[in-house]
């Protein structure tokens, strides 16, 4: 069969170099390009949940038993992975133990060793490794040469990252060299090429110099990093904006799918970039999914992505792509910027040195500096523009916002905004010198040739388990590699004003003067963002409870300082929609979900994020729908159904385009349909409560109407008391300790998202009454609402006060009557009162149910199938009615009975089956098919027929056991009778002790026993009834023909 034709095409110019344009017409969510990684490692979090093949993630896997560090889903990945790399990675990890090096260096690695195999296999050796072939339908990784012509952008880095880069390459060349010579150090002679098996060191710096702008850092389904890739086709996507592709993986493979902002245009105008980056168009930055095209994209039009987060200020995205990609998109901004008149510069104090804490070893500053390097913080004032000193995005406006909080709570959007950016490096690179780095190769090769081992290295002292900085792409983890001499460069941070806010001040009567608002609003930001460094870092340490404290300090410095005395308490703080205050909220949903316990606060966070993503993201983006999908959950979790089912359809049409079948629409589409159920049932509950009982509708097949319960159902559930008090704790508790704690309450929560809340849960005139709260539960549609009137009359409850503890608090309960003022509850009381009241309304609704009222009510359960139908297949969905086997409490759980095969099964959901069944009684299926007979099937007279290849089973097909327990004693005595007659007489004797165990005795004369048999018809006839009698005497028949059956082999065993 002929390979589909791509859905892309190559391209070239002189402004983006080499990329992908769309070959036709694509529609939004179609594969624009797919490719198999020329080489992929997981990352170390990863390896011990994930196949080192094909990243799937399974449980059972097996590990290696040579390494103890790669894992397995089947013996063929396993094989295949052993023929493409692991075999000679095996080797290098035996020579290198104990330490084990980074992901960059074993990515490094697994790409020279492909290399090597290629050059091997050109030259025709039949000693060449093997490759793995390409999964079925995925392009393969393409081939050395497709790396090679990567941009390395070695000219334009400055002399620190050089030697980072060089450091890594000794690393991974004594790597290399443990597995190429069975752990022996002796490398190919010297030289910077060094050889196709063993490249020298300048070349292995430069590979990971390329793997700084063209890896991808693999993420599962829901955004999380679990490996790092080369994908020599998708680094010729480049960077837009306003992107028309959007990336996922499916294992290993990376994806581009399509989604337009716009319906129309083309990307816009190219950035310009230094000569030396001509050759090749920029790639994306690490740590993004692979890409699908989101929006529909003509033919011709280039498939774009963005390297960076768009949540970000225009200014901020250019600089960190001028930073690592070596292109700006606004070309000569900043010197337009530096150049206006009017700009004061002010160098402000430096944020105060975040305190040491967990995890302070691990992630990156956003700010783009060195973490442990001082800083110098400018700020620059433009108090005469209304508008940023750069070209802007619509959404910049939102994310540099600032606000004058006056004192009596009002905000005030002052013109302009506040950024705070990473400073631009100088033309020449910013730290180092270049000359020094060229010189350092000789030195380090031959350090590599010195006989040291890996461990010898000095960057191996830092590279041990999990020791790459940056977890895979990126700076090729060369934060832990800087040698001791090297001092770390100052870090450079700006921030920029713009606005005249005095005179906004003025108007809200505050006298201040725009420099001095400006110093306020930087102070905001710079308190913010110190916070959100600390914070980060105690999140990367697995420090969650640490994080979210961190994070809320954030938000309250967010809001700012107060202004001076006669501002009369205003404050400078930050917009609800800056940049800062959505990452310090995004890290306070984050470290909520992942300490497990505050939840109100999460849904809070969550809520807030929601309008900064629209502004920022395209309609149909992955962020977007994943971040809608944990809303849903989220608000389903605290009894929100309303905004889940919202929050659920949304992210369910975002997902759709982005990941179409997965895992994750399958869970948002269950969310949804949870919450629409649940809202269903309540609107149902009050237009007529009497007529809901939380039933699937019965047009729906039996799968469908237990697909929206299997979850619950799956879950062990508490009695009706504990299920009502937990809910309340989720929705009350949470917001209580919120109200407690004013930092978890800083701009979390809006008005309007307070004023949704309120319209959601309604007043207390419409709360419905006890009786109705209780028939509502899940678990209890088989209880029927029990008129007041009923249980208000003292005869009907007679003997039950003797039976129910706290009996006259629990009747109250029932009632609604409230309680007395001096009576005063505890928890643990208050949940003893409940269970009681559902003991006593147990126990009155057993007695309703034999009444008039409750026999009609119950019918109209019954029409409606509201117990269940019948499991038997013979009996065509007999609708069932409940029924307990013991009329004493705690004894027995309720059972549904079938009128058409007269007999009782467990019901069908599980949640139902701990309903205690004297609350139905043995009396009442009984009682209402006599006083109704109309509502009584004809019994089922068919059988189950056991057939062998179409003929039916004689009775003594299952052996001489199964005769004697339908034949009775007699049957047993038989053949021994048989056996002792002699001649005619014996058959005789054979045949009358035959008979005799045919009639049912055992040692009885036949007049006793028939007299028997009289008196006992006699009594079936009084007790049971004429059927009972008719019954009986089919299977005294029965037993004779059985008995008779077997008398031919008496016979013949004489």
């Amino acid at each position: 069969m002929a390979a589909a034709a791509p859905a892309y095409a190559h391209s070239r110019s002189d402004a983006w170099g080499r990329h992908l344009v769309a070959a036709a017409d694509l529609p939004p969510g179609a594969a624009a390009v797919r490719q198999a990684p020329y080489a992929a490692v997981l990352l170390d979090a990863a390896l011990a949940a994930r196949c080192d093949w094909c990243f799937a993630a399974a449980p059972g896997l097996a590990r290696c038993g040579r390494t103890k560090r790669a894992h397995y889903c089947c013996v063929a990945h396993q094989r295949a992975a052993w023929r493409a790399y692991y075999r000679a990675e095996a080797a290098a990890l035996a020579a290198a133990a104990p330490h084990v090096p980074p992901p960059t260096v074993r990515l490094a690695a697994r790409a020279l060793w492909r290399r090597a195999s290629e050059l091997a296999a050109a030259r025709g050796e039949a000693q060449a490794q093997p490759q793995a072939q390409p999964r079925e339908g995925v392009p393969g990784g393409g081939c050395w040469g497709d790396v090679e012509v990567l941009q390395t952008h070695w000219d334009a880095l400055d002399g620190g990252r050089k030697v980072t880069y060089a450091q890594m390459a000794v690393l991974t060349r004594q790597f290399m060299a443990g597995g190429a010579a069975g752990g022996q150090t002796a490398g190919p002679p010297p030289g910077d090429d060094g050889d196709d098996a063993l490249p020298g060191v300048r070349a292995i710096a430069q590979l990971l110099a390329r793997f700084a702008c063209n890896n991808h850092t693999i993420c599962d389904d829901e955004l999380r990093p679990i490996g790092v890739g080369l994908y020599p086709l998708g680094a010729l996507v480049n960077h837009s904006c306003t992107p028309n592709c959007a990336q996922s993986f499916e294992g290993p493979d990376i994806v581009f799918k399509c989604a337009k902002r716009r319906a129309t245009g083309a990307l816009p105008p190219p950035p310009r970039r230094p000569r030396a980056t001509t050759r090749a168009a920029p790639r994306r930055a690490a740590g993004h999914r692979p890409r699908r095209t989101l929006r529909c994209v003509p033919a011709g039009e280039q498939l774009s992505i963005s390297y960076v987060e768009l949540a970000a200020p225009r200014q901020e995205r250019r600089r960190t792509l001028l930073a690592q990609y070596f292109f700006d998109i606004d070309a000569d901004a900043d010197a337009h910027a530096h150049a206006q008149t009017g700009c004061v510069r002010e160098p402000l104090p430096a944020p105060a040195q975040p305190p040491a804490g967990r995890g302070a070893a691990g992630g990156g500053d956003a700010a783009g500096g060195a973490r442990d390097g001082e800083a110098t913080v400018t700020l620059l004032s433009f108090p005469g523009r209304a508008r940023p000193p750069w070209p802007e995005d619509a959404a910049d406006g939102q994310l540099c916002q600032v606000v004058l909080r006056c004192a009596g709570g009002q905000a005030r959007a002052l013109p302009g905004g506040v950024c705070l950016l990473p400073a631009v490096p100088p033309a020449g690179g910013a730290g180092g010198d270049a000359g020094d780095a060229a010189g350092l190769f000789a030195d380090l090769e031959a350090l590599a040739l010195s006989g040291g081992g890996v461990g010898g290295a000095p960057a191996a002292e830092g590279a041990g388990e999990g020791g790459e900085a940056q977890g895979g792409a990126g700076e090729g983890g060369g934060a832990a590699q800087r040698p001791a001499s090297v001092k770390p460069p100052p870090q450079q941070l700006e921030v920029v004003q713009w606005g005249d806010w005095g005179a906004a001040a003025a108007a809200a009567g505050v006298a201040l003067p725009t420099a001095e608002l400006a110093r306020a609003g930087a102070a905001a930001a710079l308190a913010a963002w110190r916070l959100q460094q600390h914070a980060d870092r105690l999140a990367e340490g697995g420090a969650a409870g640490a994080a979210l404290r961190a994070y809320r300090r954030g938000l309250a410095a967010a809001d700012g300082v107060e202004l001076p005395p006669c501002a009369g308490g205003a404050r400078v703080g930050l917009g609800p929609g800056h940049a800062l205050r959505a990452r310090l909220t995004a890290g306070v949903l984050k470290a909520a979900v992942d300490e497990g316990g505050s939840w109100p606060a999460a849904l809070a966070a969550a809520r807030a994020l929601v309008p900064v993503h629209d502004a920022v993201y395209p309609k149909v983006w992955p962020n977007r729908g994943l971040h809608l999908a944990l809303l849903a959950k989220l608000a389903l979790l605290l009894e929100s159904p309303r905004e889940a089912a919202e929050a659920a359809g949304g992210a369910a049409d975002v997902l759709r385009v982005t990941h179409p079948g997965g895992a994750v629409l399958h869970e948002v589409l269950r969310l949804r349909h949870e919450a629409d159920a649940e809202l269903a049932a309540a609107a149902a509950a009050a237009r007529e409560p009497r007529a809901w009982s939380g039933r699937p509708n019965s047009a729906q097949s039996p799968a469908e109407q237990a697909a929206p319960w299997a979850a619950e159902a799956a879950a062990p559930t508490g009695s009706c008391a504990q299920q009502r008090r937990a809910g309340e704790r989720a929705a009350g508790g949470g917001a209580a300790r919120a109200l407690q704690d004013p930092v978890e309450s800083v701009d979390l929560v809006s008005e309007s998202d307070t004023e949704d809340s309120e319209d959601m849960t309604g007043s207390d005139a419409d709360e419905p009454s006890w009786i109705s709260w209780f028939c509502g539960l899940r678990g209890n549609e088989f209880f029927c609402e029990v008129d007041e009137d009923y249980i208000e009359d003292d005869f009907n409850l007679s003997g039950l006060a003797s039976q129910v503890p706290y009996y006259e608090y629990a009747l109250d309960m029932i009632l609604d009557n409230e309680p007395p003022a001096d009576v005063m509850l505890t928890d643990a009381q208050h949940e003893m009162l409940e269970n009681a009241a559902e003991m006593l309304y147990g126990l009155i609704h057993a007695r309703y149910l034999l009444t008039q009222r409750g026999m009609c009510a119950m019918i109209e359960k019954l029409k409606n199938c509201d117990f269940g139908r019948c499991p038997r297949v013979l009996c065509d969905g007999q609708p069932c009615l409940p029924v307990g086997t013991s009329d004493q409490p705690g004894s027995s759980t309720v059972k549904i009975f079938c009128p058409r095969c007269e007999d009782i099964y467990y019901p069908r959901i599980d949640y139902q089956c701990s309903i205690d069944g004297a609350y139905f009684g043995t009396t009442f299926p009984h009682l209402l098919l006599m006083s109704f007979p109309l509502q009584r099937p004809p019994r089922s007279s068919e059988r189950y027929v056991p057939r062998v290849f179409g003929f039916k089973l004689h009775p003594s097909a299952y052996g001489d056991g199964r005769d004697r327990e339908g034949a009775g004693g007699g049957g047993a005595r038989a053949p021994v009778a048989a056996r002792g007659g002699r001649g005619g007489g014996g058959g005789g004797g054979g045949a009358s002790s035959s008979a005799a165990a045919a009639a049912g005795g055992s040692g009885q004369a036949p007049q006793q026993r028939a007299q028997q048999g009289g008196s006992q018809a006699q009594s079936m006839d009084e007790e049971s009834g004429e059927e009972e009698a008719q019954r009986r005497e089919q299977e005294q028949q029965q037993q004779q023909q059985a008995q008779a059956n077997s008398r031919p082999r008496s016979g013949s065993g004489r």
